[in-house]
Formats: C-alpha cells, sequence, structure tokens
C-alpha cells in the first residue's frame, strides 16, 4: 500500500461525517462529496462540485457502510443528486487505495480487476465486535420504547449467537431478562447455557413461542416463518437486526398482526459519533498493518 494522506469521504450518514472529523483530528487531509442535504448546524459539506473533480489525485477514495442498499446506487442519503455505483467505481483512478463497507462480489472483482487495492472494513473483526455495543444499546432502546413492560423480568428470544447476539444478550441479561437463544449448533446452544440462558434449536421453537414479549432476530437467512410466528403472543414485539434479506417471514407476521421493527445499521442510527470514530479506527488500523 502506497503511502496514504489526502482522503475522500463520498457518501453515507452522519458515521461517515464523524469518520471524517476522526479521521482529520489523526493528521489526515479529508474532504467530503455527496454531503449538499445534510442538515444546517452539523459539520457535514462538499467540497467540489462533480465526483471527477474530487477524486483527482486523492490517495484513498472511503465509501460508505454498506456502500449500496439497492445496488444500483451508491448509498448517499445527502447527496445533491443520485450517484449510480457502476459510475463512480469506474471514476476511481488507477493507483488509489479504496474503504468502504460491504462490498458486493461484482464491486470486489471489478475494482481487483482494474489493479485498485479495496479494503472491507465491515469484514475487520473489530469493527464488528465494536459495533456489537451500539446494536445491543440500539436494540434496547427499541424495546423500551416499543413495550409497555420493564426489560427486568421480560421473556426475550434472540436467534442467532454471533458476536452481536451475545452482546445483545449480555445486554438483557444484566437488566434482568430471561433471554432464550436459538442457533442451529450444540456448541453455541452450550455456552448459552453456560453463560445462564435457555438454548433451543429452530424447530423446537413453535413448542415455546408462546412465552416470549419479544423476539430479536440477528439471522439474515429466514429462521422465523408461519410455525412460529403463528404460536407468538399477539403482542409480542419483533425486531429485526439482521442486514437483508431479514430472518423473519414479514408477510405472515402482518397477517398474524404483529409489529416489526426493522433496524439496520443501528449504530450509525443511536451512536454515530461513537460508530464514526470505530470506522476510522479501523482505517488506520489496515492503513497501519499495509505501511501506508
Amino acid at each position: 500500500m502506497k503511502k496514504i494522506h489526502s482522503c475522500l469521504v463520498i457518501g453515507g450518514d452522519m458515521r461517515q461525517i464523524y469518520m471524517a472529523e476522526a479521521l482529520e483530528q489523526a493528521g489526515f487531509e479529508v474532504s467530503l462529496y455527496g454531503f449538499e442535504h445534510l442538515e444546517e448546524g452539523n459539520a457535514g459539506r462538499s467540497d467540489y462540485a462533480d465526483y471527477y473533480e474530487a477524486l483527482k489525485g486523492k490517495d484513498a477514495v472511503i465509501f460508505p457502510l454498506p456502500l449500496s442498499r439497492d445496488n444500483v446506487s451508491l448509498n448517499a442519503p445527502f447527496a445533491g443528486e443520485e450517484i449510480l455505483l457502476a459510475d463512480i467505481l469506474h471514476a476511481v483512478e488507477g493507483g488509489q487505495t479504496v474503504f468502504g463497507g460491504m462490498f458486493g462480489e461484482r464491486e470486489k472483482q471489478y475494482l481487483k480487476h482494474r489493479g485498485i487495492l479495496a479494503y472491507d472494513y465491515f469484514a475487520r473483526e473489530e469493527l464488528t465486535v465494536r459495533n456489537a455495543v451500539a446494536t445491543a444499546e440500539g436494540v434496547l432502546q427499541i424495546v423500551i420504547e416499543e413495550l409497555p413492560i420493564t426489560v427486568h423480568g421480560s421473556h426475550a428470544l434472540v436467534t442467532g449467537y454471533g458476536r452481536t447476539s451475545k452482546t445483545v444478550c449480555t445486554l438483557l441479561r444484566a437488566l434482568g431478562a430471561q433471554v432464550t437463544v436459538a442457533a442451529r449448533k450444540q456448541e453455541d446452544l452450550a455456552w448459552a447455557r453456560v453463560e445462564g440462558m435457555q438454548g433451543v434449536f429452530y424447530e423446537e421453537l413453535p413448542a415455546c413461542a408462546g412465552a416470549f414479549d419479544y423476539v430479536v432476530n440477528t439471522v439474515p437467512a429466514l429462521v422465523l416463518g408461519r410455525p412460529v410466528l403463528e404460536k407468538l403472543k399477539a403482542d409480542c414485539l419483533l425486531v429485526e437486526i439482521a442486514s437483508a434479506p431479514g430472518g423473519i417471514d414479514v408477510k405472515t407476521a402482518g397477517a398474524c398482526g404483529l409489529k416489526i421493527v426493522k433496524a439496520s445499521s443501528l449504530p450509525g442510527k443511536v451512536a454515530p459519533k461513537t460508530a464514526g470514530k470505530i470506522i476510522s479506527d479501523t482505517i488506520q488500523n489496515v492503513i497501519r498493518e499495509g505501511d501506508g
């Protein structure tokens, strides 16, 4: 990796603004593009008239998390106009280093074909682990706001037992919730039980579904279908935090009258400053490891 000093941050939400501030504080020269509609009073800006001018001569280009929400346009909610993903990747100059979150296989192969170094910071362990804390706090906020009961003494189901799920479980249990973990691996259920929780396989859920006050899904594949959803209490809250396509049969849940709160990208919503600092730290780690 060549030496990196000048960076262009293009697209994204408030996480990218705070990330840019953290990089500037660390000594990087940072420019922004695609934040024309950022609310007044925030530290955002767009420094160029078009992205070709913005990209010119920069050492690194930092794309948002996720890179795109529809595989067509860059994820740039504050941009003055749509930025097509294929166009902006084509405009990246040879020799620039690219950072972004949740690159698709097509984008990775395209940049590789052009000989451009690309790093997916969302794939880094340190980012995933630190983001899990903000996600768990966001889940807790949703549960408190949406349900007329205390977390203490509540009955929660958490699907999956990865990094995020473990952090959610730890926080809920710390506040006195009774937590059940659903997973497919025996080892995951064993660890859940060692931690003082109930553990069930997905196929066992219909038999115990009626006990839960809320369900937090962390699995990006269908695990909560009709056999489970029909057995939940009518006022059971469903919180979907998995990436698309999610793990809840939305159509069936609607037919059952169940409320779903779709809460992807929680770190960017509940703690954008912390999330931005995490991204900045992760990018700096990648640069240090590559002697950039």
